[in-house]
């Protein structure tokens, strides 16, 4: 059996990275710039299955704001944005970009949020340690964002 036949029945073997990988979800309160929840999942999992299998609730009334990997949460969240993608054949109209760039300033602060946690190396670049305490220490790296964005 090859190598390349092994990889591709791995759970963790992400083929678009060609790696292992892990895949962590974050739900940020855009108001205290703060994580509320995470979620994990396997590298190669889709970031919409990721939220679907997890067990993560969001009120009908909160505005979500989602990137482009998210296409389908209007089905489940129906008050949540999504930037519109173009194509050769259809390009996006002047309304359109006008769209990706409003909800693109309304993502600012999750993005910032997300910087202050790649900012621990563990979370940013290669994990090396277990598996299966990538969501023990994903948590405690959450919190100690949390924790000095309260201060």
């Amino acid at each position: 059996m090859s190598v390349l036949k092994k990889h591709l029945r791995d759970k963790h073997w992400s083929a678009k990275k060609k790696r292992y990988t892990q895949k962590g979800l974050v739900v940020v309160d855009k108001l205290k710039n703060q994580i509320i929840c995470t979620s994990f999942g396997k590298g190669r999992t889709h970031d919409f299955r990721v939220y679907k299998e997890s067990e993560i609730h969001i009120s009908p009334k909160t505005l979500g704001l989602t990137d482009s990997g998210f296409i389908g949460v209007v089905k489940i969240h129906p008050n949540s944005l999504l930037p519109l993608k173009g194509s050769k054949n259809r390009p996006l109209s002047k309304q359109d970009k006008l769209y990706n760039r409003v909800t693109a300033k309304l993502r600012t602060s999750n993005e910032h949020v997300f910087s202050r946690l790649k900012k621990f190396r563990i979370v940013a670049e290669r994990y090396r340690n277990r598996r299966r305490r990538f969501g023990l220490r994903f948590n405690l790296i959450a919190d100690i964002c949390n924790f000095e964005n309260a201060l």
